[in-house]
């Protein structure tokens, strides 16, 4: 990624460490972060991808210091939930917008069109860098991230919850995994990064099962009146 040369630019925020990696990418290369934008489930307690309480990803705005814009919405309707969100970032004078993919390129390239049809420059500051690289560099930012969520058919629910570790992240390429989960095999909270003022707290009571997917539960427990089904690869980052 080039320099960004004090370029203000919002960032697009599950919650999870690709986000906070794209960040801190962002970040080093000059970039002026302006906000946080996360998609949310339709009733807007939950993040979409993820299944963290809203409640959660307000806390690490706060301890990023950033307004955060929580929009709620579905797999199916999330596009243009997406681009409505843009375009009012835009309208404040964001000159830039930055995601955590990987290596999806329907991702990469919805997010360019929309970018690109707004004058909002997009950014994917992980694109193509190899799952050991990045994971060597979340560690180098002093990152703490536990599993909030993983594909039932991948994962055991036993890795709910686990702080994502050199060895943890041996065992799920053990397992035939992507070890950063780029296939969206598994999600992630950021409890801490060397970006925060400081550090936030969860305490899951539980986990449940929803649409193939294994979640820790935080007290809202699944979704209830989802309509679409949720992709089965990537996901927001």
């Amino acid at each position: 990624m080039h320099d960004l040369h004090g370029a203000t630019f919002v960032c697009s925020w599950s919650g999870g460490k690709d986000a906070c990696l794209a960040m801190h990418r962002a970040v080093a290369a000059g970039g002026v972060p302006r906000a946080l934008i996360c998609l949310a489930r339709e009733d807007g307690k939950t993040t979409l991808t993820h299944g963290i309480p809203v409640s959660l990803v307000q806390a690490q705005a706060d301890s990023l210091h950033l307004p955060l814009e929580i929009c709620p919405g579905s797999w199916h309707m999330y596009e243009s939930v997406w681009a409505q969100a843009l375009q009012r970032q835009v309208a404040a004078g964001v000159q830039a917008a930055v995601f955590g993919d990987l290596f999806i390129t329907r991702h990469r390239d919805w997010e360019r069109r929309v970018c690109h049809n707004l004058g909002l420059r997009p950014l994917n500051p992980l694109w193509r860098e190899s799952s050991r690289a990045l994971a060597n560099e979340l560690f180098a930012t002093h990152t703490k991230a536990v599993i909030t969520c993983l594909l039932a058919e991948k994962l055991d629910p036993s890795y709910l919850g686990r702080e994502v570790t050199p060895a943890l992240l041996n065992e799920i390429e053990a397992a035939g995994v992507d070890p950063f989960g780029e296939h969206g095999e598994y999600h992630t909270l950021v409890l801490d990064t060397d970006l925060f003022a400081e550090s936030i707290e969860a305490a899951p009571v539980g986990r449940y099962l929803h649409d193939g997917y294994w979640y820790l539960d935080f007290g809202d427990g699944p979704p209830v009146g989802q309509t679409t089904p949720r992709p089965r690869t990537g996901g927001i980052q």
